[in-house]
């Protein structure tokens, strides 16, 4: 056995690799002991929301990262699976995780979430940077095993243009396409039944071809909802055996910012993260084939289809024949003109907004937001009101740029935990 006098220092014996490893373990042990420190700062802060808040990286960023810092020995299947569904997962399977990578497990399930995403973000970060982005962008199939294409029908009014309108789903449609060969394989329909106003109008029955013996008979939004994700379910899209990746398609941006948006707050319900960013198939066209025009009576949906030499099935605003419509679409740009679905829209949490329905707005605050809204237009087009009300609700819409789909920092959200104690 070798022994040492004293003041003999052993790396004097050790070798070039010997004296490399010990100085790589010394420095994982100040970052370990760095990393303590600070949770441990935090933990004591814990009640002081300014002071943790500095400790918050800002929403929705990925840091910046050299290529060569990511640790050893994470698999990158599971950070990028486990990243995608942190949102959803219980404090239990977060107090795991949080072991693993020797992270305090204590705190609410807020702070455990937060605490595993921001340490999974670099890594998330750095394996998506290192993924062949080009041949990734030419071929959707790779993206998604599946596409659910939405078309939301709600409750309405003739001419009316009041920003106060209580819009309620009525119809909650869903059509699949695998990404294999860009085919419909399934469809999914239950009406809703509207609480706040029970007898829909016959303007809004005639519109939709629902009738109230049909919503009468419906679920409400919850069980509606419900049946759904049962459905999405079978398909391995949601619930806990998930494992088929899909995205929400949809002719512009309402059937989520609105309609769903308002369903999900009318009834306390947490918006899943699935459903917060989405394909817009009306926004793709109009930039990579052709503007649609206005003003002539037909819907986008009838007009992309026109363009597209697609026959037309159902009329239109019947929900789940406009959502087959949508359907046939997203296969036509893909198969016919060669074009990749991106997600390109999203809706992201406003902190200035409470997580409710907005009380109704008086005169003055609707005249400030029709000032916006035309200021936004350019002064040339007469506010929506459908956009205004859209635009008081607490998640806001914002645009997904090609590099936020290419690394996939739109999953990167902040504000999927609300209602987390």
């Amino acid at each position: 056995m070798e022994t040492h006098e004293v003041g003999e220092t052993p790396l004097a014996k050790m070798n070039p690799r010997e004296e490399h490893l010990l100085s790589d373990y010394y420095d994982k042990l100040m970052k370990i002991s760095d990393d303590v420190e600070r949770e441990t700062a935090v933990g004591i802060l814990a009640n002081d929301d300014d002071v943790r808040r500095l400790h918050k990286p800002p929403e929705n960023h990925l840091d910046t990262v050299l290529a060569g810092d990511s640790d050893k020995g994470i698999d990158p299947k599971k950070v990028e699976r486990l990243f995608k569904r942190i949102n959803e997962m219980t404090a239990a399977e977060m107090r795991i995780e949080l072991k693993e990578i020797h992270k305090s497990p204590h705190g609410s399930k807020k702070e455990l979430r937060f605490r595993l995403r921001h340490f999974y973000r670099k890594e998330f970060s750095l394996i998506q940077e290192k993924k062949d982005y080009t041949r990734a962008r030419s071929n959707n199939r790779k993206r998604f095993k599946y596409l659910v294409a939405i078309d939301i029908e709600a409750t309405c009014e003739a001419e009316t243009n009041d920003i106060n309108y209580p819009h309620e789903t009525i119809e909650l449609p869903a059509v699949l396409v695998e990404c294999n060969n860009f085919t419909i394989i399934d469809r999914f329909r239950t009406y809703v039944r509207p609480e706040i106003n029970p007898k829909i109008s016959e303007f809004c029955s005639q519109l939709t071809h629902i009738s109230q013996s049909d919503v009468d008979a419906a679920p409400l939004f919850p069980e509606a909802w419900a049946r759904l994700v049962e459905w999405m379910s079978r398909w391995g899209m949601m619930g806990d055996d998930k494992d088929a990746s899909f995205a929400i398609v949809t002719d512009g941006p309402n059937d989520v910012q609105h309609f769903l948006q308002r369903s999900f707050l009318q009834y306390n319900m947490n918006i899943p993260h699935e459903f917060r960013h989405f394909i817009n198939v009306k926004k793709i066209f109009e930039l990579r084939v052709e503007r649609l025009s206005k003003g002539d009576g037909k819907t986008s949906i009838a007009k992309m289809c026109e363009k597209l030499n697609l026959e037309m099935e159902g009329t239109a605003h019947q929900g789940i024949m406009d959502a087959v419509n949508v359907a046939k679409i997203a296969c036509a740009l893909v198969l016919s003109k060669k074009l990749t679905l991106c997600i390109n829209q999203r809706i992201v949490r406003q902190r200035n907004k409470p997580l409710r329905l907005p009380p109704p707005a008086n005169e003055e605050e609707i005249r400030m937001l029709n000032e916006q809204l035309s200021q936004r237009r350019g002064g040339h087009q007469k506010p929506n009101s459908s956009n205004a009300a859209a635009n008081r609700l607490p998640f806001a819409l914002r645009n997904v740029l090609l590099e936020e789909f290419n690394t996939g920092a739109y999953w990167d959200c902040d504000t999927c935990d609300e209602r987390d104690s």
